[in-house]
């Protein structure tokens, strides 16, 4: 009897593990809070002129998209190097990152968001998958540099 022990323990394991992996709940991401950036999705769901696609390749538009994907994340971008979850920078910090990345693209921050030690923010939460210089690496993460940052390039294709 004390053979078995062992071997029934396993399987009991084994069942157990499976079990719980079949039944392991995913929480749903927290829903955006209302900024410029998602006021403006929710108040253009169509086709917008000429005039509203060139208002969101703007510093202030792209200030606050950095911001959002800094906080909520990247999962409904669709970039082939996965997921970015929300949260890495916290919300203090975030907007000094948000003008590192768009100085990086040759964007100008709006006024009073800069903050000097944004690069070490940036250096040891965001370079590990966009590169120090911010060009992504292997071409798997965005590439940051981009005068148009890709989020913003194919939000622009969708609404033509």
């Amino acid at each position: 009897m004390e053979k078995y022990a062992a071997l029934v323990t396993i399987i009991l394991v084994i069942l157990y593990g499976t079990y719980n992996a079949t039944r392991t709940r995913h929480t749903p991401s927290p829903k955006p809070q209302d900024t410029p950036y998602t006021q403006h999705i929710n108040n253009h769901p169509t086709a917008p002129a000429a005039e509203e696609l060139s208002q969101l390749d703007t510093p202030e538009y792209t200030y606050h998209y950095i911001r959002n994907v800094i906080k909520h994340g990247s999962n409904s971008l669709g970039f082939p190097g996965g997921v970015m979850e929300g949260g890495y920078i916290g919300e203090a910090d975030a907007p000094g990152v948000a003008c590192y990345v768009l100085h990086l693209s040759g964007k100008t921050c709006p006024a009073g968001t800069e903050k000097k030690e944004a690069h070490l923010f940036f250096s040891s939460n965001c370079a590990g998958c966009h590169g120090n210089d911010g060009r992504g690496l292997h071409g798997k993460y965005p590439d940051l540099t981009r005068p148009t940052l890709q989020g913003i390039a194919k939000q622009m294709e969708a609404r033509h």
